[in-house]
């Protein structure tokens, strides 16, 4: 799980800002929540960006990037010729791992990965590989200038350490590099075979349920191509069979990414959701939100609009963002001493009210941070 994240010079983060998912950063424990609130262009999804690239960097750059290509990301725009930064804490097995990255769209000048009490697992200088447990010579022959060598070692390295790190950095965004929750009728019917495949419909259901109490099944129809996907409802007469582009768009939407929800919930991994509210009720956000909550391999970290959701996260896990003159800036609302001194201030209230900023300032323009 990530514990601390930390980004300069990407799209309108000029500086660096971070982020941590506990207060307590030595210990071996982190949160399984995040949300980030801010009014509409501060820059919230430029920080779920932030992550989501990173995790697709670490994992599939060298799948994914092709040779002499640019990296598929922007720097500040006042200070693009400046190298971005990442820095990553994160929990595997009770150790603390640490990732530093430094690059341009071009290249990567530094990458490293090593255990929060110093020992080096893998360091890279642009592509001379300073150090790696093993294989140094093959992970310098291949090593291209704009892919993570993490990203490299997982394609023949069996390291264990490596494949932990992989483990984790799984990640299912719905923004940035590959949108996975909108999905073309082909793609939705992939979807619902390898939801059956994987004998997670029962649990499917189960979450569609909560949207929709009158659906009782799926199925794909014809069992030859082409297929399509039709949902089952009960009715007085029976069961009514519904094509899926007469479906909800709340309903679409929890199937579109139910597979990554449950896959994530068991095998653990990172949910990133920019407008987790978008077309749901407040109530099934907080149940999905209570679904990572519980868990003890997944981390949700995601923006809302909607107030009402705030009181599911304490103050250590309720981040704002706002924008001046064109620069993103990232805080907490355990920065507010008032909540330091009073446990019982309702955080969905002070937000309303504009105590906490992050909110348009033609209805807001006398509150200050």
């Amino acid at each position: 799980m990530i514990k601390y994240f930390s980004v300069k010079n990407f799209y309108s983060f000029r500086d660096e800002v971070s982020f941590e998912l506990d207060i307590n950063r030595k210990a071996k424990e982190t949160n399984h929540a995040l949300i980030l609130y801010g009014s509409n262009a501060s820059g919230k999804t430029n920080l779920l960006k932030a992550i989501s690239f990173l995790l697709f960097f670490i994992r599939i750059s060298f799948q994914q990037i092709e040779k002499n290509s640019l990296m598929p990301f922007e720097a500040f725009l006042q200070t693009k010729d400046e190298n971005t930064t990442f820095y990553v804490e994160f929990l595997i097995n009770e150790k603390i791992y640490i990732y530093e990255l430094e690059l341009n769209r071009k290249e990567v000048i530094r990458e490293i990965l090593k255990t929060k009490r110093g020992k080096v697992i893998v360091h890279r200088e642009k592509l001379k590989v300073i150090k790696a447990i093993r294989g140094e010579r093959e992970l310098e022959k291949n090593l291209r200038n704009n892919i993570s060598i993490l990203s490299l070692a997982s394609s023949y390295n069996t390291q264990k350490e490596i494949n932990e790190v992989f483990n984790l950095f799984y990640s299912s965004p719905n923004l940035g590099y590959k949108n996975q929750f909108k999905l073309s009728k082909e793609e939705l019917v992939k979807n619902a075979k390898d939801i059956i495949e994987l004998n997670f419909k029962d649990k499917v259901l189960e979450l569609l349920k909560i949207a929709d109490t009158e659906i009782i099944d799926f199925k794909l129809i014809p069992e030859n191509e082409p297929e399509e996907i039709f949902f089952y409802h009960k009715s007085e007469n029976g069961e009514i069979k519904i094509e899926a582009d007469f479906e909800s768009d709340g309903t679409i939407k929890l199937f579109n990414f139910s597979l990554h929800l449950i896959g994530l919930l068991k095998y653990g991994g990172i949910l990133i959701l920019d407008e987790i509210d978008s077309k749901l009720h407040f109530k099934i956000v907080k149940y999905v939100i209570d679904m990572f909550k519980n868990s003890e391999k997944a981390q949700l970290i995601c923006s809302s609009h909607n107030p009402c959701i705030i009181n599911n996260f304490s103050k250590e896990t309720l981040w704002f963002v706002e924008k001046e003159n064109s620069v993103s800036k990232l805080y907490c609302a355990n920065d507010f001493e008032e909540l330091k001194k009073d446990k019982s201030l309702n955080l969905e209230t002070l937000y309303k009210i504009g105590r906490f900023g992050a909110v348009p300032k033609s209805f807001y323009p006398n509150e200050e941070n």
